[in-house]
């Protein structure tokens, strides 16, 4: 059994990833809808969070991280429905997605955003980092009960190694009580 945290400050909660609780659940949810950085375990490793559509949210990531704005955050989506509807998708890319999805790793591609959409989020040439999780269930979960895209990195400042231990998690980003 593995155990997780999800940090929103000023509290930790601490959780079974594979058995999370609908209130714990909605927690989460609500913060995210809050406008909240939420650091969450996602497909690879922990990670800073929010919704891709709150750029408020977005830039203070940004800031937490020391990135520079000019690159991309990830974005997860729930579904190959979702993806349509914030990227063009062509049928060579979807049977290339498709393919990817069935093999063990974690697979990120980059594609046009449609009308524009998620903008601020994307690449010099209008392409966003998309990836579509399939190795975490809790993730899956969340994304369907946000019904939104949201953006994930690192959980580090750019440049630095992951961090693997929440223990320190204010010292390591200076963390103030409205930043999570």
């Amino acid at each position: 059994m593995q155990m997780n945290y999800f940090f929103m400050s000023p509290r930790r909660i601490k959780f079974n990833s594979e058995k999370i609780t609908d209130l714990e659940m909605g927690i989460v949810v609500d913060s995210f809808k809050r406008g909240k950085v939420v650091i969450l375990p996602t497909d690879t490793v922990y990670g800073l969070s929010a919704l891709a559509s709150d750029q408020k949210a977005v830039r203070k990531i940004y800031a937490l991280k020391r990135r520079e704005s000019k690159k991309p955050l990830v974005i997860l989506m729930k579904s190959f429905c979702m993806l349509r509807e914030y990227c063009n998708l062509s049928r060579k890319q979807y049977l290339y997605l498709k393919e990817g999805l069935k093999e063990a790793r974690p697979l990120t591609v980059i594609l046009k955003s449609k009308d524009g959409k998620l903008k601020h989020l994307a690449n010099e040439k209008g392409g966003l980092a998309v990836r579509i999780p399939r190795r975490s269930d809790f993730l899956i979960k969340l994304l369907k009960k946000i019904n939104q895209p949201i953006v994930s990195t690192s959980l580090n400042i750019s440049g630095q190694k992951e961090i693997k231990n929440l223990e320190n998690i204010e010292k390591i980003f200076d963390l103030k009580d409205d930043d999570l």
